[in-house]
């Protein structure tokens, strides 16, 4: 076990109690200072102008965040849906409770890139509409979506069928239009 001199307290420590300040493939730096005297400077300088830090923070925060949404984005471009191989409208989907945080959460938190990356590790991609069916087989989805999937695959039917003038209003209010052989969607 590697050990480092804090240039603080000038006390030998176990290279562990000094957070990494520059990590890469291949090499990573730590801190000077141990992660105590860290926290000691830290929290004078925070004292000292608070007002300063905290306009600081915020303005690191949106730079991480849209560092990490780009990361995201990057990752997604070259990516299909898991469940129907569309491209279009992708999101990473955790599958529930999972140890970490999920994508969005990552990336919303301005967390590292590695973190980031940890989070898509554990994620499948899927398109917006094989989400929303995820969520309902989950009971996570309330019946809105399904009569809103129905409306649609029976426009998609209609469509099929080379009937192209689309109901006025409610669909409900078109049903007594609907040609033979094809059976309208069940009334709210």
């Amino acid at each position: 076990m590697n050990s480092q001199v804090c240039t603080h307290c000038h006390i030998s420590q176990p290279e562990t109690e000094f957070s990494v300040k520059k990590r890469s493939a291949t090499y990573s730096t730590r801190n000077t200072k141990c992660k105590a005297c860290q926290r000691k400077y830290t929290k004078k300088a925070y004292d000292a102008n608070p007002e300063k830090q905290i306009v600081s923070a915020a303005r690191n925060n949106l730079v991480f965040r849209k560092r990490n949404k780009d990361y995201v984005m990057a990752a997604l471009a070259d990516c299909t849906c898991a469940g129907c191989e569309t491209t279009t409208m992708l999101t990473h989907y955790a599958g529930g409770p999972s140890e970490g945080q999920p994508v969005g959460q990552a990336v919303h938190c301005a967390l590292s890139v590695e973190s980031v990356q940890q989070a898509i590790d554990r994620s499948i991609v899927v398109c917006k509409k094989c989400l929303q069916i995820i969520l309902y087989e989950k009971g996570m989805m309330d019946w809105g979506f399904m009569k809103h999937a129905e409306r649609l695959a029976w426009l998609a039917e209609r469509k099929a069928q080379g009937i192209t003038r689309k109901p006025k209003g409610h669909y409900t209010q078109y049903i007594p239009r609907t040609p033979a052989g094809l059976s309208a969607p069940a009334a709210h």
